[in-house]
């Protein structure tokens, strides 16, 4: 509970930021869409820019709070028609805000558009709330964002939409109280005429059945046979839930009791691997060695 009230409070108070860079852009329209898969959350912004200097175009910046960027694990743009790939870096940062980068392959013309794609996935960062529960409970999560874009250009048209795991919404909150859910979507704005660095916490609470797992150390061991034409291959993995931990002690019987239920929890039960078509002989065990419930099942893709 205490990282969740710690993002919560770090966010509200983001500071204004002072550094200068070209404003040759204006954001005539931002569209937003968060997907929640279990404990990541994937960011797809779509971007219509138009130069509005006198001068041609050749990079695109945008900001994301420092708090969410150490959670970053992956950073990308684009051209959204031609799928382009484009090269984003780390232009500056400071404890409130980082700078990114997009070098566009080809200079915008004054007055011209650039349709842009940034995508974004955080891990860690949607929060278990409450942070402890019954052993037989539904888990729900908090997820807290900025309700605009975060730009050093003016947006004349902002739409977020949160799509989350269940239809479990418990709760949401946004800038101008324009925040509106139905099924499992939440959508946040439009919000019209943002100005440059411009900040607003919106945040949304949900159920979330799924166990978010997180592989704290892996380690994999290869060793090729130059005399059966084979290659062995051996991964050890080292993983933890960070879901909503118990309120009390495991209980064996309530666990073997409510497995009919398992899959409205966030009880993590097997692990799941996509193995090449002519793999054979899998084998696998825990420290223990291998348990008497487990077992391997193969299923086609």
């Amino acid at each position: 509970m205490r990282s969740v009230h710690f993002i919560l409070f770090a966010l509200s108070c983001l500071c204004s930021l002072v550094w200068a860079f070209p404003t040759q852009f204006e954001n005539t329209k931002v569209v937003r869409v968060i997907e929640i898969n279990t404990g990541i959350a994937r960011e797809d912004i779509g971007v219509r820019a138009k130069n509005v200097d006198t001068k041609p175009a050749t990079d695109y910046y945008f900001y994301l709070p420092h708090i969410v960027t150490q959670n970053a694990a992956s950073i990308s743009a684009f051209l959204r028609k031609q799928k382009t790939p484009l090269d984003v870096a780390l232009q500056q940062a400071d404890d409130d805000v980082n700078v990114y980068k997009v070098t566009l392959n080809e200079a915008i013309q004054p007055q011209q558009d650039l349709l842009l794609g940034i995508k974004v996935t955080y891990t860690h960062i949607v929060k278990p709330m409450p942070a402890k529960l019954p052993q037989v409970a539904k888990q729900h999560t908090v997820y807290a964002f900025n309700s605009y874009f975060l730009s050093p250009y003016l947006s004349k048209e902002v739409k977020t939409t949160l799509q989350t795991p269940t239809k479990g919404i418990v709760g949401h909150t946004g800038a101008e109280n324009k925040s509106n859910a139905k099924d499992n979507k939440i959508v946040y704005g439009p919000y019209v005429d943002v100005p440059p660095r411009s900040f607003q916490l919106a945040t949304a609470h949900f159920e979330n059945t799924k166990p978010m797992i997180t592989v704290t150390q892996l380690e994999r061991d290869i060793q090729v046979s130059h005399w059966g034409n084979k290659l062995s291959v051996e991964e050890h993995y080292a993983v933890r839930n960070d879901g909503a931990q118990l309120d009390s002690d495991f209980n064996r019987v309530k666990y073997m009791m409510s497995q009919p239920i398992h899959e409205q929890t966030n009880v993590w039960k097997g692990l799941s691997y996509q193995l090449p078509q002519d793999a054979h002989d899998p084998y696998y065990r825990d420290e223990v060695g291998n348990v008497s419930t487990s077992r391997f099942r193969v299923e086609p893709t």
